[in-house]
């Protein structure tokens, strides 16, 4: 009995096939242009509104300001991610008027302790060097 032939054999071997899948991210990227040392200044200068409020260019927003690293450059951008350019922020000082970066800013809570002499009683045994009671 003759082996099933589907077809005549490719004369050559296709052209190897991307694999398939999610492409793998590289950490950096080189920047799409060669920054100039002056860029690279203006860059560096934004650092200096991080942990701080501030304004991109002329605009009424008022955004929360965090570092962040540029192609190894450190400087600041938005909480939000709004604004790509960090050579337009300004410092603004005041409440944070972005309702992104509110959102995303740090809860403070106002609450009080519901046991604060517990807590207290805990702290001072801290101190103290007495181990805390076990579970159980």
């Amino acid at each position: 009995m003759a082996p099933h032939a589907s077809g005549p054999a490719p004369a050559e071997d296709p052209a190897p096939r991307p694999p398939r899948g999610r492409r793998a991210r590289t950490r950096s990227s080189p920047p799409p242009f060669p920054p100039t040392p002056e860029l690279l200044e203006l860059i560096a200068a934004a650092a200096v509104l991080a942990g701080s409020t501030g304004r991109l260019a002329d605009r009424s927003v008022v955004h929360r300001i965090k570092g962040h690293m540029w192609h190894g450059t450190p400087t600041a951008r938005p909480v939000c991610g709004a604004g790509g350019d960090p050579t337009r922020l300004r410092s603004a000082p005041g409440p944070v008027t972005c309702k992104r970066c509110a959102r995303d800013e740090p809860h403070r809570s106002t609450q009080q302790e519901l046991f604060p002499a517990a807590e207290a009683m805990r702290a001072g045994a801290r101190r103290a060097g007495v181990p805390p009671p076990r579970a159980g």
